[in-house]
């Protein structure tokens, strides 16, 4: 099932973040009490929204998302912060991407990025993203400070 994660469930969600962090050995430390408190004011405040796909009450995959207005042009933008997903799971054949897209409809957005990780099967999520109509816009490099 594919739908909105709630507040009370930001819990087990942080338990898939830190699978994810781990096996792809990403940068620093997931910290499971940041997340949730973070996610939970953005949710509340309709600033962010994750959207989770769930085997029986147990999260597989999940996007989140924050919403705001670009600073250019005043338009509803939005872009992801995560794209987690667990072993096998795959990119489910973009049912997830799809229900992230209609979301993004229904909140009137214009404008959306979603960020992939150079190490996370680049070429498979890049492909994927570029048949499915995104285009390459910019590219961010990361440094440790």
């Amino acid at each position: 099932m594919i739908r909105l994660v709630e507040h009370e469930e930001l819990d087990t969600l942080a338990g898939l973040g830190a699978e994810f962090f781990d096996k792809l050995n990403l940068p620093g430390k997931f910290d499971r009490h940041v997340f949730i408190e973070y996610w939970a004011k953005l949710i509340s405040s309709n600033a962010g929204f994750i959207i989770g796909r769930f085997i029986e009450d147990d999260p597989v995959e999940a996007i989140g998302a924050v919403v705001y207005p670009d600073m250019q042009t005043g338009e509803l933008t939005s872009c992801t912060t995560f794209w987690y997903v667990t072993a096998g799971a795959g990119l489910a054949a973009g049912m997830l991407e799809a229900a992230l897209r209609s979301h993004w409809q229904f909140l009137g957005v214009r404008h959306c990025f979603v960020s992939v990780l150079c190490n996370e099967r680049l070429d498979n999520v890049s492909g994927f993203l570029i048949r499915s109509g995104y285009r390459l816009a910019e590219m961010q490099f990361r440094k440790e400070i």
